[in-house]
């Protein structure tokens, strides 16, 4: 995903990547959701949200349960996961 010119897609596009894990070759697909800023203040930042194809299990909830948002800059870091269950909801927010 750090690579990936998400300026070249439009929301609702979705992607395939492949990755080797574990002695084992994976297929997934992510969604562009679109852009959002997120932060306050000096913190503020443009971000792209994305949420992986596919993903269920009976342990998550709702129709696109996991979002992850990463930035907008060259940089790509990951700012935010979020993971909707039936227990509750997790938010993880990352910070330098």
């Amino acid at each position: 995903l750090r690579y990936t010119d998400f300026g070249r897609c439009k929301s609702g596009d979705t992607l395939r990547y492949a990755g080797f894990h574990d002695g084992e070759w994976l297929s997934f697909r992510v969604c562009l959701a679109g852009t959002k800023m997120l932060g306050k203040g000096k913190n503020k930042r443009e971000t792209y949200e994305l949420y992986p194809v596919g993903l269920a299990t009976s342990f998550l909830r709702g129709e696109n349960p996991a979002r992850i948002w990463i930035e907008t800059a060259d940089a790509r870091r990951p700012v935010m996961a979020k993971l909707e269950t039936y227990f509750g909801n997790f938010r993880v927010d990352l910070q330098e």
